[in-house]
């Protein structure tokens, strides 16, 4: 019934997208890849609001709902068919009155199941595609890692003859997707040969977590990188750290360079991006401690990038890693936990794993030589365990697929968890009571 449901409220946000689109045609930038995609839809459109009057996907408004929400400007009202009826009256009201509207829509296209990008390809008609990744998630519903390349590929294959595709050099499988349009291609990543190369020093990514924690002021902390277009490279500095980050701002910066931005007002307005909640964000813990809070979501590639990470933190302390479930991950679960322990032992110091699937990480870092390995069956007791063990200057990675909600174990070792509100992901009402 619930499904049915579903099924007819999509169909009339559908219909009333078309129509809110049809009046008003604005230039839309659609941003689709199995990690990253949020931290470069945030990207994007920082550098495009400094220029042109823009709106971004709220908060996860990325599926069959979310994403005609968004062009809609409405929110979502849960599972009353009456709160329903009065979102759709809304939406008749902006159709007919509306006047002000956004130039520009930097939309966040996810693809859990095949066909999702087909729904979403039927009604938005993006003039730029950006794709960030592609890896094995979602694959509880696709066959292969082949398979959700081809579905996020139709992004890209729907793109004009004036479109611009944004692909990610360094990503075989989203550099192949060039082939798959006539639209003009631009290139980002790290590797030679990307349109626009992110340029690493040994300290772009290094980071001295003992010197953070004892900064007064450390809203002057910053990531320095450079980038190289067409001969000219500048300098970046970003209030975030670790790889993830600078891919995004990357992708910002080829959508900004293809919207005839200036290269300098580029980097000049991405002094503002914010990582979003939950996105390997620097948090003070209890007892002089660092959380590295990545609590948003977990696949085997995005975790292997957060704890290799912990490579480049120097610290007086131990480096632990809180690693929770991957989901969704299909026939890859056993394969793609056991991949994140054997790469996790190389980096951390203590091993805390969360959920059943999380086991065979535990199992494959201690066949590893990882001694220090602690496993939970859910997120309950943690924080308790976890507030015992710190010491001074340890520096902690907290990691996990959103239904095992790690964000609630940050909270209980934060240094001010009345802060949680405005610092953590998912602390509204409604994951507050799941």
């Amino acid at each position: 019934m619930m499904d049915f449901f579903k099924k007819i409220v999509e169909k009339i946000l559908r219909a009333l997208s078309i129509n809110l689109l049809k009046k008003h045609d604005p230039f839309i930038v659609g941003v689709s890849g199995s990690i990253g995609k949020t931290s470069t839809k945030e990207a994007i459109y920082t550098v495009l609001k400094k220029e042109f009057y823009t709106r971004e996907s709220d908060k996860n408004y990325n599926n069959e709902l979310g994403v005609p929400l968004t062009i809609l400007g409405l929110g979502t009202v849960g599972r009353s068919f009456l709160l329903w009826v009065g979102v759709f009256f809304k939406a008749i009201l902006k159709i007919l009155f509306e006047k002000k509207y956004p130039k520009i829509l930097v939309l966040e296209l996810g693809v859990d199941r095949p066909k999702d990008m087909d729904f979403l390809m039927s009604f938005v008609s993006p003039r730029i595609g950006v794709v960030t990744s592609v890896g094995p998630t979602h694959l509880e519903f696709f066959r292969s890692v082949k398979d959700i390349a081809d579905e996020k590929a139709k992004l890209i294959e729907a793109l004009s003859y004036n479109g611009i595709a944004i692909l990610n050099f360094d990503d075989e499988k989203v550099r192949d997707m060039r082939d798959k349009t006539e639209a003009k291609v631009m290139t980002y990543g790290l590797k030679e040969g990307a349109d626009v190369r992110g340029i690493l020093t040994e300290s772009s990514l290094s980071f001295d977590a003992d010197r953070w924690l004892n900064m007064a002021q450390r809203d002057r902390f910053a990531t320095v990188f450079k980038v190289g277009y067409q001969g000219t490279v500048v300098p970046v500095r970003l209030k975030s750290v670790g790889a993830p980050h600078i891919y995004a701002v990357l992708a910002a910066i080829v959508t900004g360079l293809a919207m005839d931005i200036n290269l300098v007002q580029i980097t000049k307005s991405l002094l503002d991006y914010e990582p979003p909640h939950g996105r390997m964000n620097l948090i003070e813990g209890i007892k002089k401690t660092l959380i590295i809070d990545d609590t948003y979501n977990s696949a085997p590639d995005s975790a292997i990038a957060a704890v290799s990470y912990l490579d480049k933190i120097q610290t007086s302390g131990r480096k632990i890693a809180i690693m929770g479930d991957m989901l969704e991950l299909g026939i890859y679960t056993e394969d793609g936990h056991r991949k994140v322990g054997r790469a996790l032992v190389k980096f951390v110091d203590i091993l805390v794993t969360v959920g059943e699937k999380s086991k065979f990480m535990a199992e494959e870092a201690r066949g590893e030589g990882l001694a220090d390995v602690y496993e939970f069956d859910t997120n309950e007791k943690v924080g308790d365990f976890i507030q015992k063990k710190l010491n001074k200057f340890d520096v902690v990675l907290v990691k996990a697929s959103q239904g095992i909600r790690l964000e609630k174990v940050v909270k209980e070792i934060m240094a001010e968890p009345l802060k949680a509100e405005s610092m953590l992901v998912r602390q509204d009402e409604k994951w507050e009571r799941v």
